[in-house]
């Protein structure tokens, strides 16, 4: 399209090639919201599973600490609680 044009730039086949885009890709994620929202009603509804899924996500994280901690150059493991650190 020339700067000459009178067509409208919403005209533009390109513009309607990308709203079919954002439209699609809008719904894809609708479909994983309502997937997402299915598994969460199943955990909630099943104490069970939602112990279990604390439970994992409790050792991920300490896993992320320890895994911190060695980064950070610690030769010991991460001590549970807190850490009070002096500045100044």
């Amino acid at each position: 399209m020339d700067a000459t044009s009178d067509a409208s730039p919403l005209d533009d086949d390109r513009v309607a090639a990308g709203i079919e885009h954002l439209q699609a890709a809008a719904t894809e994620m609708i479909s994983a919201a309502r997937a997402l929202l299915d598994v969460a009603e199943d955990v909630v509804r099943d104490p069970d599973r939602l112990a279990s899924l604390v439970e994992t996500f409790g050792d991920l994280a300490r896993g992320a600490g320890r895994a911190m901690a060695h980064d950070a150059g610690s030769s010991r493991p991460a001590a549970p609680g807190v850490e009070h650190i002096r500045v100044g």
